[in-house]
């Protein structure tokens, strides 16, 4: 039985992997491409190179945030930066110029950063281009003389953590216990949307679960994301009654809140508060002798997990 319901857990997992759709411009950084010297905003993720005519690179990225916001974002790291807000088959088009002090003069920019809405990609809320001129072009003064260029932060800004992955999650996997109703186990977790999880859960100890969840998260910060779910829960304990050992198992739903906290990289820990009213109770017969065998369940628990982000 146990091992049929693990085999349940298992393909309802790969399935959603199977199905899951992978962004279709998504790519891995070419060798010798590097990434501008420019904080990102959390919600972006890096897609691929584009090479203008002049040679120089743009680094595009895809984001889960809105134009406006990543272009706050920007605006409050250069104070300098010239906006420039333009009309587009694909949508509204920001500008922003880091060395340049006429707008007038961004196509002779060597740097800039380019946000806009594209209606092609639907797996994108804004795409960001930043273009940032090589440190060989800025030396050889290949620049027009009007040309003024602005300082870029040596430091990602206060509200991005030192080895938090601005990277979207997409699949986990890690350890999960209950520290009331005492189990721990293996836990696997995808993110079919940003903010959207579903996890499965099996957990061996005083009680042996099986849970499989889902949960909304809310951005707050880089370092701070609360989250509520709800799940389905199954628990068993074998006790000794009037003489017989017995399986006795429930089945329940779960409620809970917690939080999510980055420990380093992709490296993530959830604390939360869970609600389940689970009754474990079963009638035992052993001969002229019956009895009704119950097992204590606290309805209010505590979960901790560890889950590492391969994906």
């Amino acid at each position: 039985m146990e091992f049929i319901k693990i085999i349940v857990i298992a393909t309802v997992i790969c399935t959603l992997f199977l199905i899951y759709p992978i962004p279709a411009n998504a790519g891995e950084k070419m060798q010798g491409k590097r990434e501008p010297d420019i904080p990102l905003h959390k919600g972006m993720w890096f897609i691929d190179y584009i090479t203008l005519k002049n040679g120089i690179t743009v680094a595009r990225y895809c984001s889960s945030a809105p134009a406006a916001a990543i272009l706050k974002f920007y605006k409050n790291i250069f104070k300098n930066a010239v906006e420039i807000q333009e009309g587009s088959p694909k949508g509204k088009v920001y500008k922003l110029l880091l060395d340049v002090t006429s707008p007038t003069k961004w196509r002779d920019s060597k740097r800039f950063i380019e946000i806009y809405t594209d209606k092609g990609r639907p797996d994108c809320r804004a795409v960001v281009h930043i273009t940032e001129k090589p440190t060989a072009a800025k030396d050889s003064g290949q620049l027009p003389a009007k040309i003024k260029e602005g300082p870029i932060p040596a430091v990602p800004p206060k509200s991005i953590s030192p080895g938090y992955s601005q990277k979207r999650k997409v699949a986990g996997a890690g350890v999960f216990s209950n520290v009331v109703n005492f189990s721990a186990g293996p836990t696997l977790i995808l993110w079919p949307l940003e903010n959207l999880a579903i996890q499965a859960y099996y957990g061996v100890g005083t009680f042996t679960v099986y849970e499989i969840r889902g949960f909304y998260r809310f951005h707050i910060s880089s370092s701070l994301n609360p989250y509520l779910g709800a799940g389905y829960v199954h628990a068993e304990k074998v006790a000794n009654v009037i003489g017989v050992d017995t399986n006795i198992q429930g089945d329940s739903f779960s409620i809970f809140g917690g939080i999510e906290l980055p420990v380093y990289k992709n490296l993530f820990a959830y604390v939360e508060i869970d609600g389940t009213p689970m009754k474990l109770e079963k009638d035992i017969v052993n001969g002229t002798r019956k009895a009704k065998a119950k097992v204590d369940y606290s309805s209010t628990t505590i979960g901790a997990g560890l889950i590492f982000y391969f994906w």
